[in-house]
């Protein structure tokens, strides 16, 4: 997709994929292809959101390359051009980000989203080398990913304005914990690349209103029409439509988003079994160290499915 494209298209709902295992934990391809036809028959097509790909949500640490590259490959055929596919192309190795973003552009990707290098944290000067050497090697547009809790580093305006000189930086999935900082960002570098809430619909509608273009979405992955919604209230400037929306969430925020264990990646054991008690799904498998949800975790689960009326009691 040219760039210019890219960058009318990347709003709305952003849904990053789980990715679906088997018994045997490997790829689970026909719950792959059955979980992108649920969202895009559901109505995230082009204009309203995109499809992510492998990345954070995706287990993306926990998959090889080539099952990276297969699951996209299968992404791309499924979604059948109806909706913007964005490769979630992380790795501490730049010259494995290459190596996906390559693949993307060859398969027909629409773009690639990009975290900094991790493992170590990377000074500034990394990670702008490591943004320029990956441009370099493609044409599709880049989605900066400022996933600060893998990276150990929340990407400074600083930098981020030096990234946007990039020519085919288009966006910036802004994870930061400080809201005083996306407020920051949108105002500097709103008008030259696409802002997009990385911390999902719990800190909508108050993002829209700063003035991202749209909100990356786990939510999505069952629940597609009410991330719809959202987003589409608050187009409208209908923010009171999106806070009674947010509201009727609460428990499902309180249940997958807000709990006090501690495990930040424990979120995609609650997806992924929502997911399998919708039938989106066959299985709720995570690959370790993800842990599976216990049976009371389940049962409160379900609580919360039924009392937001996903499932009915």
């Amino acid at each position: 997709m040219e760039i210019e494209r890219l960058k009318r298209v990347l709003k709305g709902v952003c849904v990053v994929m789980v990715t679906p295992f088997d018994e045997k934990l490997n790829v689970d391809i026909d719950s792959l292809r059955r979980q992108v036809r649920f969202i895009v028959d559901n109505g995230i097509k082009e204009g309203r959101g995109v499809i992510i790909s492998t990345g954070s949500t995706g287990e993306c640490p926990m998959l090889t390359i080539e099952e990276r590259k297969k699951i996209l490959e299968v992404i791309v055929e499924e979604a059948r051009g109806e909706v913007p596919i964005i490769a979630g192309c992380n790795h501490t190795s730049t010259l494995k980000v290459i190596e996906l973003v390559k693949h993307a552009e060859s398969v027909g990707a629409s773009g690639a989203m990009i975290s900094p290098p991790y493992y170590w944290a990377p000074t500034e000067e990394v990670i702008i080398e490591h943004y320029k050497t990956i441009a370099k090697a493609t044409k599709l547009g880049i989605t900066v990913y400022n996933n600060h809790f893998a990276s150990q580093v929340d990407i400074p305006l600083s930098v981020l304005k030096k990234l946007i000189e990039i020519d085919n930086i288009v966006g910036f999935k802004e994870n930061t914990p400080l809201i005083s900082k996306l407020i920051q960002v949108v105002k500097e570098i709103g008008d030259k690349v696409n802002v997009i809430n990385g911390s999902g619909e719990r800190n909508e509608p108050f993002a829209s209103f700063i003035g991202v273009k749209g909100v990356v979405s786990a939510l999505a992955n069952f629940a597609p029409k009410t991330a719809l919604s959202m987003y589409e209230a608050e187009s409208r400037g209908d923010y009171e439509k999106a806070k009674k929306i947010h509201s009727d969430l609460m428990p499902l925020f309180k249940t997958i988003w807000w709990r006090k264990d501690g495990d930040s990646s424990r979120y995609i054991s609650y997806v992924k079994e929502a997911m399998k008690m919708m039938g989106i799904i066959s299985h709720s498998n995570v690959r370790p160290p993800i842990l599976p949800l216990k049976e009371e975790e389940r049962q409160k689960l379900e609580k919360a499915l039924k009392a937001v009326g996903f499932l009915k009691e």
